[in-house]
Order: structure tokens, then C-alpha cells, then sequence
């Protein structure tokens, strides 16, 4: 990249944060949008229904969790691993959302013995973000993309989908697709992190400035024709801010 282009667009990242930071209340944060007459609602979340066998086991699973807890897992569950599924993890997540901690353990052991899902995922993702835990919701999408033999169009469509999907039941906490666009930045996924924003948008949500700044300063390091991309978003964020 030309030193004269580098320096332009760093120009465009420090005007931008500026100006954000004049224009939107709590900047730091991802706010609501106040465009309001072209957003569109997020889906309601409608898991698949456990037969009644499946809901006496989930049933089991979700007490065994809360009444030992101070038991590792891989023991207290170990009579149950034969007939744990991975339609189970939701269901039992569903029972013992309210305890955080039990949550990540529960997901930890699922995810060890490979019956964790990307909806799974998505879940615990948004739940720890209700909780400010964004350093593990950091980590949980990172542990995804760094998955090898990874295609990364199919996966990007699939998770964001997914995280819109649960977000209404399991946590509705903007935060979490600050935290989801920072890792595709820091992946050099800039065209997939593009793609986020605009669909924020739809859904009334601007991301924070933060996430603005990172996403600009990432474009600066890349060539010309992505660099005209910065200019762009930096045009357009004061619009919707």
C-alpha cells in the first residue's frame, strides 16, 4: 500500500471516532438505531420439541447437574453419556440457563465429547454477553474459526444466522455481534465483518465505535480497492448514528 493512502485513511479513523462520539449516546456500546420505520423484528426462537423419553432424560441430566455440582461432570454424567444426544444439549440448557457457571461447565462437556452444536454455541455465547462475560463469548467465537478445513463463507452464513435465531430467548444483548464482528476483524475477515453491519441495520442496531475503529484500521492495512471500503463506511456511519 502507498504511504499516502495509509495516512489518508487513518485520517478517515480519527475524524470518524470524532464525530461518533459527538453523535451517538454511549458510543461505546452497540445502541439501537433510531431508524426505526425500515427495521425489522428478530425471529422468535422455536426449538425442536423433546419426545417424552427425551424430556424424562433431560430432566435427569439438568438435576444431576444442580444437586452435584461439586462433582466433576465427566462423573456425575458419566451413567448418562450412552444416551446423550446433541438434540439433548439445548434442552438441558434451557433447564439450567439461570446458572451461569453451570452453564459453561455443562457446555464444556458437551463440547469434550464432541456433542456440542453450533446453535449450542450461539446459546452460551449470548449468555455469557447477558453476563458480561465478553472475554469467554470472545473465546467461544474465536474456538470456531479456529477450527481447521473451516470453509469460511458457509460457516459465516450459518453462525450469523444462527446467533440472530437464538438471540430474542437467550439473551438479547446487542453486545454480543460487537464481540462477533471484533473476532471476524481480527481473522482479516473484513468482508465478512461488512456484511454483519449492513444486517445490523436492518434490525435497528448500529455497532459500537470501538468496533468501527478496529474494523477501519483493519481496511487500512489492506490494499487500495479496500481502502475505498473504509471511505465508504466512514460516510455512512454518521448517517445511521
Amino acid at each position: 500500500m502507498k504511504k499516502g493512502t495509509t495516512f489518508d485513511t487513518r485520517n478517515f479513523i480519527h475524524l470518524f471516532t470524532f464525530r461518533s462520539s459527538q453523535s451517538i449516546p454511549n458510543a461505546r456500546n452497540l445502541s439501537s438505531s433510531t431508524i426505526t420505520d425500515t427495521t425489522r423484528p428478530f425471529p422468535d426462537y422455536s426449538p425442536k420439541k423433546p419426545s417424552v423419553r427425551d424430556t424424562e432424560l433431560v430432566h435427569q441430566i439438568a438435576n444431576v447437574i444442580k444437586l452435584r455440582r461439586a462433582e466433576p461432570l465427566r462423573r456425575s454424567l458419566k451413567p448418562y453419556e450412552c444416551k446423550f444426544k446433541t438434540d439433548h444439549l439445548v434442552w438441558v440448557l434451557m433447564k439450567i440457563r439461570s446458572d451461569y457457571s453451570l452453564v459453561l461447565d455443562f457446555f464444556e462437556w458437551a463440547r469434550s465429547r464432541r456433542d456440542s452444536t453450533l446453535e449450542g454455541l450461539c446459546i452460551v455465547t449470548h449468555l455469557a454477553v447477558a453476563c458480561k462475560d465478553l472475554r469467554v463469548a470472545h473465546s467461544m467465537i474465536r474456538n470456531f474459526w479456529e477450527r481447521p478445513k473451516l470453509s469460511v463463507a458457509d460457516s459465516f452464513v450459518q453462525f450469523f444466522e444462527l446467533l440472530v435465531y437464538t438471540y430474542k430467548d437467550w439473551g438479547s444483548d446487542p453486545n454480543v455481534f460487537n464481540v462477533f464482528i471484533q473476532v471476524l476483524v481480527e481473522f482479516g475477515m473484513v468482508r465478512e465483518a461488512r456484511k454483519v453491519f449492513e444486517k445490523m441495520l436492518n434490525y435497528g442496531l448500529v455497532l459500537s465505535v470501538d468496533s468501527c475503529n478496529l474494523y477501519l484500521d483493519r481496511l487500512s492495512k489492506e490494499c487500495d480497492k479496500k481502502t475505498a471500503t473504509a471511505v465508504v463506511v466512514f460516510r455512512e456511519f454518521p448517517k445511521v448514528g
